[in-house]
């Protein structure tokens, strides 16, 4: 079949993000018969100035280019000018213009190349294709503020239960740290109303009890005192509290009990761990996606989404004549 001079041909510019350019067959003819003739002259390490064509004796003619075989990505570059002190990748190209290289990054996408935590969540990117994200816990208002923190905010250790508030004159609490619920304020609040109204019927006794110094509604003033700061205590804390967590679909949320065999006075009695998590993907089911990373062979899996990258990398439009002139 012969080639007319109307018939499109596509090419990719890689100095130019990679996009692609149609070429007619005149414009190739034209170019063809004005230009040097590129040739390929196989692969070499841009890092060692020992394996430059150019001063090694080889010998060079305009249009001769290698292939960059270094194995490490970001190397510094060892040829003569254009190349020496450059970053070199594994890939990149070296073209001969007539009096120096022409140095040609291969392209690819980098995909996500930064993640930034705002407090309280942390970021630990140590490893940086293995990032761990971690949330701080919260800290009481009379803490030391940590160097490495610039609030008290975070997540609470645990919620308490009856137990964990339950009087026991002498010993601390088995969960010192958990939060109070509004249910356990409720029945505190309760009791304190019922004492209220049996106030009249409570004696105050000094000492050995030979002093009695009056009822308790004579000093009942500075008590309620006393109770409207618990209060109002009780109710910050309540308003910090997690009241309900529910997730919509696809993120799915299940809280059990951390130990469900543990018994009153166990460590673990009664506490809980909420799990937040979010479904995958399918064709049929809206959810978390992988994305597919641009590698060197087109992949055929059903199970990821392609990216504008991927796309870009080993796709073309199906309009040819869509593209600008080359």
């Amino acid at each position: 079949m012969a080639l007319l001079n109307t018939d499109l041909f596509v090419i990719q510019r890689p100095t130019d993000d990679g996009k692609h350019f149609k070429l007619t067959g005149e414009k190739l003819k034209e170019y063809i018969a004005a230009s040097d003739t590129i040739v390929y002259k196989g692969s070499r390490d841009f890092t060692q100035a020992a394996q430059d064509p150019s001063t090694d004796g080889t010998g060079v003619n305009t249009g001769d280019i290698y292939i960059n075989n270094h194995p490490n990505a970001a190397a510094t570059g060892g040829w003569a000018a254009n190349i020496f002190g450059e970053e070199v990748d594994p890939g990149d190209r070296a073209i001969w213009n007539g009096t120096s290289w022409d140095l040609l990054h291969e392209s690819s996408d980098k995909g996500v190349t930064d993640i930034n935590g705002i407090e309280p969540i942390e970021v630990d990117d140590a490893t940086p294709g293995e990032p761990i994200i971690s949330v701080n816990a919260a800290l009481e208002t009379s803490a030391a503020m940590p160097i490495d923190r610039a609030s008290r905010s975070g997540v609470v250790p645990s919620i308490a239960v009856a137990g964990d508030v339950s009087t026991n004159p002498g010993n601390a609490s088995p969960n010192p740290e958990a939060v109070v619920p509004a249910d356990l304020l409720k029945d505190t609040n309760e009791a304190v109303v019922l004492i209220e109204a049996n106030i009249d019927d409570i004696e105050v006794i000094v000492g050995d009890g030979q002093g009695i110094t009056g009822s308790l509604t004579e000093n009942i003033v500075n008590i309620n005192q006393e109770i409207t700061n618990i209060n109002q205590e009780l109710e910050d804390i309540a308003d910090s509290t997690l009241a309900s967590l529910k997730g919509e679909d696809p993120i799915e949320v299940v809280t059990a009990l951390i130990d469900d065999t543990a018994v009153e006075g166990d460590a673990d009695f009664g506490k809980t761990e909420t799990t937040v998590s979010i479904k995958d993907g399918t064709t049929v089911q809206k959810g978390a996606v992988q994305l597919q990373e641009t590698g060197s062979a087109v992949a055929s899996s059903n199970t990821v989404a392609a990216t504008p990258a991927y796309v870009g990398a080993y796709y073309l439009v199906k309009d040819f004549s869509s593209f600008g002139d080359a």
